[in-house]
């Protein structure tokens, strides 16, 4: 499919017309992702690359941050598109008409506009939208399920409607950077979130965060989730040995586990405050000299 992808998009929708295709698992819940993200992402001729080589350093390697697909199933590769006006219309084009083909099913839809915002948040500046994917998204706009991702995306490729609703989010949330260009990024951190979430602790708490007995907690109604976030953000830090064993994860950067803590303390039914890199870092500070994990009592005492 990536093949595919840079020497011929044109056949890949083409593809994509097939009915059947849509039936797939693997297509509505990776291929579709992928093919939108792309879509959305690539707007020039000359992308550039970044992979480390694992079979030079595969302890570098493995620390490098990479964006993983639904349900924890591989990678993407780092890469970055430059910019080419006639590539970034096609390519729109193509997305439009990608999205148009899409059935009338939330989810799939939904899974699409990760793709797309995940992309756009990858892509260059662009300045021009084509009319036929302004008329998609703002279709979409108005029959899908209001999401971050969707606002994103929508706000991202200009309609106004959304660019209203980001100005208000941003209006609530607070924050210094009041550029266009700084409101968007806030609110794809969201996205940037469940990223981190699927890379570092999906594979043991599950991409629902439903858990996996006798080895990870469920995050849903948890009360480390949804109570203190310096005692939530301790147990990633030190790790915590209670009813589960939970491992240290200090090595994850403080923004990235702010971005963590924000997406499981406001996904699937949980409703908690979000939690800032610089709490991170002020916690880290406080408890860097501990090197064993915290237990219940400890916590409760300061919870």
């Amino acid at each position: 499919l990536e093949e595919m992808m840079s020497r011929d998009a044109d056949i890949v929708i083409q593809w994509a017309g097939n009915n059947d295709i849509w039936k797939s698992a693997l297509f509505r819940k990776h291929l579709s992702h992928r093919i939108a993200r792309r879509l959305a992402s690539e707007h020039g001729k000359e992308p550039t690359y970044s992979r480390i080589n694992p079979d030079e350093n595969w302890i570098e390697y493995a620390y490098h941050p990479r964006s993983v697909m639904p349900d924890n199933k591989g990678d993407y590769t780092d890469w970055q598109s430059n910019y080419t006006s006639d590539v970034s219309r096609m390519n729109l084009e193509r997305l439009a008409i990608f999205m148009s083909m899409a059935p009338d099913d939330v989810e799939l839809r939904n899974n699409i506009i990760s793709g797309v915002a995940a992309g756009l948040e990858q892509a260059p500046l662009f300045d021009e939208v084509p009319e036929s994917l302004q008329n998609q998204i703002t279709l979409w706009w108005m029959n899908q399920p209001e999401t971050e991702m969707l606002t994103y995306a929508a706000a991202r490729l200009g309609i106004p409607e959304a660019i209203s609703k980001v100005e208000e989010l941003v209006s609530l949330r607070g924050g210094d950077d009041e550029s266009e260009i700084g409101r968007l990024a806030r609110l794809s951190s969201m996205e940037r979130g469940r990223q981190a979430y699927l890379n570092h602790c999906a594979l043991c708490h599950q991409a629902d965060g439903s858990g996996m007995e006798r080895l990870a907690a469920p995050l849903t109604n948890s009360r480390w989730v949804l109570g203190s976030e310096s005692n939530l953000i301790s147990i990633v830090l030190n790790g915590y040995l209670g009813e589960m064993l939970m491992p240290p994860m200090g090595n994850i950067q403080d923004d990235e586990i702010a971005g963590i803590l924000t997406y499981i303390r406001t996904s699937w039914g949980n409703q908690a405050a979000p939690v800032s890199a610089e709490t991170v870092r002020e916690v880290r500070d406080l408890t860097g000299s501990r090197s064993v994990p915290w237990t219940y009592s400890e916590l409760s005492e300061v919870d």
